[in-house]
């Protein structure tokens, strides 16, 4: 009976007996002025227990940065483009209503001009009392005429879009005359470059992500592997275009499809036509070229700060380096950054000796440029004739498989008949095999024009 009792009496202020229980922690109370005391204890211990449990929720793992940096990424560029819609929507708001004030301006302008001419005495009969005063017309007035009639047209030609002004590309620093004239066979080395160009634009799209800075360049300079070395270029342009093929089609690249290389070879005879184009592509190779420096710097320097930590932080790099490895995510060494960097440093100095050649000795590599567009328009073709005889092997692989299914029926229904069919099975594999060996000859042909 005490135990009862003892449970009944309120255990805030343990003297009367219970009439409540607490919907949290299930204490018996007996009035508000109880629960109030035992709320403000109660609340608080709720409140640390969240506390502790979001404290405990927030170390995510590496997978949960990478997730919500991505989410963060994805929502920032949303806004930009939110707001670059808005600003485009309210820059050509803008324009309309510019449009609408000067239509109305040109409208009052149209009355008025009525008005005065209703108002006012027309010119021909100002000219016929003139003339029959004997005055006669003077000369002076029409050439007043006809000078005004040709600005008029002038402006009118002008307002339709003929007087348009091209964009001008700024000069380059003279560097390519120090101290001597460049080499003739500066124009193939510019073909490979413009090859590597279109090679990785047409790979990109046409745009690429600063997270993409890295893999763009490794691109470049993996087919333009000229820029980087210290050997001359070869001297016949036949070389130096199955030179860049070679490069595309070894690794880390390995592009061995014919057709890409077919469209990249028509972008640099585009390309190659102009002087404007090829100081435009090695600007934005050079401008490439800068970003990856940049970046390789700046992780020398992480690197550089890294080993002056202390032994703790440098083991914590050490787990975090083995995460990303099992991650796939690989970073360079410091021997490695720095020869990259000797390497970008190279590259832009070709590179702005490419611009400069190009712009200040442009009419005297025209025999090279000619003996370069022939090679490529050559190689365009066999490349062609390559996807042709592609074509046709799949074409008689599948004729091959018709017949043969064609024969097989064939054979099972001259079992079951008394006369013997004889079916044309040698005549196609004869078609076949000759058309098969046609084109292994075609292919060792060209293998022999390329070598």
């Amino acid at each position: 009976m005490a135990l009862t009792s003892d449970l009944r009496v309120c255990q805030v202020c343990k003297e009367e007996q219970h009439k409540y229980v607490c919907p949290k922690c299930k204490l018996l109370y007996c009035s508000l002025t109880c629960y109030k005391q035992h709320n403000s204890a109660c609340v608080s211990a709720f409140h640390e227990e969240g506390f502790a449990a979001a404290a405990a929720a927030a170390n995510p793992t590496l997978h949960e940065q990478r997730d919500f940096t991505k989410k963060l990424t994805r929502f920032y560029r949303q806004q930009q483009e939110q707001q670059q819609q808005q600003e485009e929507e309210e820059e050509e708001e803008e324009e309309e209503e510019e449009e609408e004030e000067e239509d109305d301006d040109e409208d009052e302008q149209q009355q008025q001009q009525q008005q005065q001419q209703q108002q006012n005495p027309n010119n021909e009969q100002h000219k016929e009392a003139y003339e029959g005063l004997g005055f006669g017309s003077s000369d002076e007035e029409d050439e007043d005429d006809t000078s005004a009639q040709q600005q008029q047209q002038q402006i009118g030609f002008e307002q339709q879009g003929f007087g348009v002004e091209l964009p001008t590309i700024d000069s380059p620093q003279h560097i390519c005359c120090r101290p001597t004239r460049p080499d003739p066979r500066l124009a193939m080395t510019v073909m490979q470059m413009l090859f590597a160009y279109a090679h990785y634009m047409r790979t990109v799209n046409g745009a690429y992500d600063e997270a993409e800075v890295e893999e763009v360049a490794g691109h470049f300079l993996a087919i333009a592997r000229g820029l980087e070395s210290r050997d001359p270029p070869p001297s016949s342009a036949i070389a130096a275009v199955d030179q860049v093929l070679e490069w595309s089609a070894q690794p880390p690249l390995g592009c061995v499809d014919a057709s890409f290389a077919e469209v990249c070879l028509s972008d640099v005879l585009r390309l190659f036509a102009a002087r404007d184009f090829i100081i435009k592509a090695a600007a934005d190779a050079a401008a490439l070229m800068q970003q990856f420096k940049t970046l390789m710097l700046q992780q020398q320097q992480q690197q550089q700060e890294k080993q002056q930590q202390q032994q703790q932080q440098q083991q914590k790099e050490e787990k975090q380096q083995q995460q990303k490895e099992a991650d796939g995510v690989k970073t360079p060494t410091a021997k490695q950054l720095a020869k990259l960097i000797i390497k970008a440093e190279l590259v832009l100095r070709k590179l702005g000796f490419i611009q400069s050649a190009a712009y200040y000795h442009w009419g005297e590599q025209q025999q090279q440029r000619q003996q370069l567009q022939q090679a490529v328009q050559q190689r365009r073709g066999m490349l062609q004739q390559l996807q042709q005889i592609k074509k046709k092997r799949e074409e008689a692989k599948a004729a091959a498989r018709t017949l043969d299914a064609c024969g097989s029926s064939s054979l099972a229904a001259r079992k079951l008949a008394s006369s013997p069919i004889v079916l044309p099975s040698s005549s196609s594999s004869s078609s076949s095999s000759s058309s098969s060996s046609s084109c292994c000859k075609v292919e060792e042909n060209f293998k022999r024009e390329a070598e």
